[in-house]
């Protein structure tokens, strides 16, 4: 089975731990949207700039687990 260089695995463990944290930001500005009866102009933004940012690290999982399985 292919292997990930060093750096691959850095990159992976860093990502998922990006996607775990975006997550956890994700869900803090749903919840302040959830309890004041919908999201700002202001948190609208910081939510697509957060799932931005954690499809773009999901893709790199992806991209090394599928290497990883190959």
């Amino acid at each position: 089975a292919p292997r990930l260089t060093e750096a691959e695995e850095d990159r992976l463990w860093d990502a998922q731990a990006e996607v775990n944290n975006l997550d956890t930001q994700i869900a803090a500005v749903n919840a302040l949207a959830a309890a004041a009866g919908g999201a700002t102009p202001e948190q609208q933004a910081t939510l697509a700039d957060l799932t931005t940012r954690r499809t773009a690290e999901q893709a790199v999982i992806d991209r090394l687990q599928a290497k990883l399985n190959r």
